[in-house]
């Protein structure tokens, strides 16, 4: 019938929702209903028919609810003003020189500005053991993944393009860009199911509004044609 089936497991949590609202155990329940002449066997098949048509008109309501992957965006910008649906996604590479060696990192800098190749530099100066034999390769990093230093100098370059000296905890870095592209906003795609969830809640209610206001319609027209 309809396609829905409600088992026996589902009419027993609701009755013992019901109950509980009542104040009772479903047992108390039980007895409150013999004591009024109600088989509880047919309240049972009550309940049943009630879920039956709460799910009727829950499928005819959601039937009619549709969530598209822009309205999910479009409520995660109106939320999060200062955002964009879109992120850049740099390829960094890097020479890392230690703290305190300021001197060393500028003649790096100088060099690198009379033309030196990048990845030469990073062979002779670059004390990253991991990435000194891959040119100095660094990582890939969306916006608002790199902590505020590197962020901010990275921020203006282009592809090809080299940093200033940035000091980080680490030592004293000079980046250069390999490369840069714009990507989803990952904080979209980590929201879009609660967003989805919240969108979804308020079209049924909306929807749930507009049904019962065609349906009290529907029988003032039916009452004024008898």
């Amino acid at each position: 019938q309809h396609g829905l089936l409600v088992t026996q497991e589902r009419v027993s949590k609701e009755i013992g929702t019901l109950a509980k609202r009542q104040n009772m155990n479903v047992s108390q329940l039980k007895e409150t209903l013999v004591g009024q002449g109600v088989d509880f066997t047919e309240y049972q098949d009550f309940v049943k028919k009630s879920i039956e048509r709460r799910q009727l008109v829950e499928k005819e309501i959601t039937s009619k609810i549709k969530i598209s992957e822009q309205d999910i965006v479009s409520y995660y910008l109106s939320q999060n003003k200062s955002s964009t649906s879109q992120v850049y996604e740099v390829d960094l590479s890097h020479i890392l020189i230690p703290l305190g060696k300021k001197s060393l990192a500028q003649e790096v800098m100088n060099k690198l500005k009379s033309g030196a190749s990048f990845e030469k530099l990073v062979k002779e100066y670059s004390t990253d053991g991991d990435s000194k034999n891959r040119g100095g390769a660094f990582g890939k990093f969306k916006s608002g993944e790199m902590i505020g230093s590197i962020e901010k100098s990275i921020q203006p370059l282009s592809i090809g393009d080299t940093s200033s000296v940035v000091k980080t905890p680490m030592g004293l870095h000079i980046f250069k860009v390999t490369d840069k592209k714009l990507v989803k906003d990952p904080r979209i795609q980590q929201a879009k199911q609660q967003i989805y969830q919240k969108l979804f809640a308020d079209a049924f209610k909306e929807q749930l509004n507009f049904w019962l206001l065609q349906k009290r319609k529907d029988a003032i027209i039916q009452i004024n044609k008898s």
